[in-house]
């Protein structure tokens, strides 16, 4: 890897919104009008593909004051380990099919609550697990990629 292409992993910055928003994106598909546009379908839209889900657990390594006064983010806590959902609609074919700041292992990252502005931090990747029913070291994911 080159050093400008390990530096942009560096310098993303991962948008989360709270893993509870994560079945919305499936909760009706009988009457989403998407579905005969063929966008989930994998063979004619590559980035619907359920099998390139994956999970990243991190290490909160700064938290800002606000999160704590939001309920969804109370957890990111400067010290504590959080897992983190890449579902197949957050993936981008620029990024080769991955979610936008999922880090670097070992590296500080930073991230941004995207429901609350003022709840921002730096992470590092401690643990990626590449398995589509994304199995958590610590349970389901707290958080999804947007």
């Amino acid at each position: 890897m080159s050093f400008d292409a390990f530096n942009f992993f560096v310098t993303e910055i991962a948008m989360l919104l709270p893993g509870s928003l994560s079945h919305s994106r499936t909760a009706n598909h009988t009457s989403d009008i998407r579905k005969n546009l063929g966008v989930r379908d994998p063979s004619e839209n590559p980035q619907y593909d359920p099998k390139k889900t994956y999970c990243v657990e991190f290490e909160v390594l700064k938290a800002s004051k606000a999160c704590r006064k939001e309920d969804n983010y109370k957890t990111l806590k400067e010290g504590e380990h959080v897992c983190v959902r890449c579902e197949s609609e957050a993936l981008h074919e620029n990024l080769g099919w991955r979610c936008q700041g999922h880090g670097v292992e070992g590296r500080p990252t930073r991230w941004s609550a995207l429901s609350a502005p003022h709840c921002h931090g730096k992470w590092a990747r401690v643990h990626h697990v590449s398995d589509a029913q994304c199995r958590c070291p610590r349970g389901s994911p707290q958080f999804i990629f947007v």
